[in-house]
C-alpha cells in the first residue's frame, strides 16, 4: 500500500497491490508436516533397530516386551502401554504380561474397562481397533499380536484424555511394534524348544547308560551271589548273601523306576498309570521338600483298570501330601503292585 500526492504534496489516494499466498502457505504446512513425519519414521525406524538387536542379543521374553512398550509409548505420545498375551491355547482370558503406565488387567468376576473390552474384541477378531477421545475414555489403539500359529495376544496403546485420536500413520506405526512383540514371542517360543529337546537328550542319555551298564552289573553281581548259594550250607552266610541279592533286586527295581521317570518326564501328556503317579509325585516334590521314591511292580498300566485310576491317583495324592506338615519327615517312599487287586503303601520317616 502506497500514498498518492498531489502537485502540493497533499495525499489524496492510495495504491494498493494484493498478491494470494495461500499456496505458498499451504506449502510450507505440508514441508513442516512432511518434515515432521520424517522425524517420527527416523525415531520409528531407530526404535524398531534397537529391539531388533536386543532380540539378537538375547534376553529373556519380559526384557524384550518392557523394551517395546516403552519405545511404543514414547513414539506414539502415549500415557500407557501394555503387552496382553492368552493364557491359553483357546485364548479365553487376556492377562497383562507387562504394562507401562496402565493398570493390571481385571480380576474374574470383575467389570472390565473399556480398555480391555477393546483388548479383547481385537483378540477375537484378529484385526486392529482404535477408539476417538470420548468424554468417559481416552483415545485407544489396540493391534493383534499375530503369530505362525494364530493371535497370541494384543498390544494396546492408551492416549490421556483430550489426547488426539490415532491416525493412519499410528496404527502403522505401532503395528510394527506388534510384528516386533509376535516375533519376540516366537523366539521365545524356539528357545523354549530347544531347551526341552536339550533336556529331553540328557534324560534319554541318563536312562540309557542306566539301562546298559548300571542295571546290567547289578543283576550280574545279584546272578553271581546266586550262584555261590549253592555251594553253602544253611547259615549267617548263606542268610546274608539273600539279604544282599533281595537288596540287589529292590536296587533294580528303583533304577528301572527311575529310567521310566526320566523317560516320562520328557514327553508332555503322560497318559500311562505309571506316567500319571509319577506326574502326581513330581508335583509333591514342592511340599515335600525332596523328590518320593517311586517302585512298581507288575503290569501296572496294562491291568489297573482306567476306573480305578483316578482313585489310586487321589490315594497317592493324599498320602504325600500328608506326609508334608509331619516335618521333620525323611525322604518318602510310595510302592505300588498288583495282586487280587491294585494295592500300594506309602511311607515316610517322620514323626506322627
Amino acid at each position: 500500500v502506497s500514498l498518492i500526492h498531489d502537485a502540493a504534496g497533499q495525499a489524496t489516494g492510495f495504491a494498493a497491490l494484493t498478491r494470494d499466498i495461500t499456496e505458498r502457505k499451504l506449502a510450507e504446512r505440508e514441508q513442516r508436516r512432511l518434515l515432521a513425519e520424517a522425524t517420527r519414521r527416523e525415531r520409528w525406524l531407530a526404535a524398531i533397530s534397537e529391539v531388533r538387536l536386543a532380540l539378537l542379543g538375547g534376553g529373556s521374553l519380559d526384557d524384550w516386551l518392557d523394551l517395546l512398550v516403552r519405545q511404543a509409548a514414547d513414539l506414539s505420545h502415549a500415557e500407557g502401554t501394555a503387552v496382553l498375551l492368552a493364557d491359553d491355547e483357546q485364548g479365553s482370558q487376556l492377562t497383562v504380561r507387562t504394562t507401562r503406565g496402565l493398570l493390571a488387567a481385571p480380576r474374574p468376576g470383575d467389570d472390565p474397562a473399556p480398555v480391555w473390552e477393546l483388548a479383547t474384541a481385537v483378540f477375537r477378531s484378529g484385526r486392529p481397533r482404535s477408539t476417538a477421545n470420548q468424554a468417559d475414555s481416552p483415545p485407544q489403539l489396540a493391534v493383534p499380536l499375530s503369530t505362525s500359529t494364530g493371535v497370541a495376544g494384543v498390544l494396546l496403546v492408551v492416549r490421556g484424555g483430550g489426547g488426539a485420536a490415532f491416525d493412519a500413520e499410528d496404527v502403522r506405526m505401532v503395528e510394527g511394534f506388534a510384528e516386533q512383540a509376535a516375533l519376540a514371542l516366537e523366539l521365545a517360543r524356539a528357545r523354549a524348544d530347544r531347551e526341552q529337546l536339550v533336556l529331553v537328550a540328557d534324560r534319554e542319555r541318563i536312562a540309557r547308560d542306566l539301562h546298559d551298564h548300571v542295571i546290567q552289573r547289578l543283576f550280574a553281581v545279584g546272578m553271581s551271589l546266586q550262584a555261590v548259594t549253592g555251594a553253602l550250607e544253611e547259615g549267617v552266610v548263606l542268610q546274608r548273601i539273600d539279604s544282599a541279592v533281595d537288596e540287589l533286586d529292590a536296587t533294580i527295581r528303583q533304577v528301572r523306576s527311575a529310567i521310566f521317570s526320566l523317560e516320562v518326564q520328557a514327553q508332555r501328556h503322560p497318559v500311562g498309570t505309571r506316567a500319571r503317579v509319577l506326574q502326581v509325585a513330581t508335583e509333591a516334590t514342592a511340599a515335600l521338600g525332596f523328590n518320593p521314591r517311586l517302585q512298581f511292580s507288575g503290569p501296572v498300566d496294562a491291568q489297573v483298570p482306567d476306573e480305578v485310576v483316578p482313585d489310586v491317583l487321589a490315594v497317592v495324592r493324599g498320602g504325600l501330601s500328608d506326609v508334608a506338615p509331619h516335618a521333620p519327615a525323611t525322604p518318602a517312599a510310595a510302592t505300588g503292585g498288583l495282586g487280587d487287586a491294585p494295592g500300594g503303601c506309602i511311607s515316610d520317616g517322620g514323626r506322627g
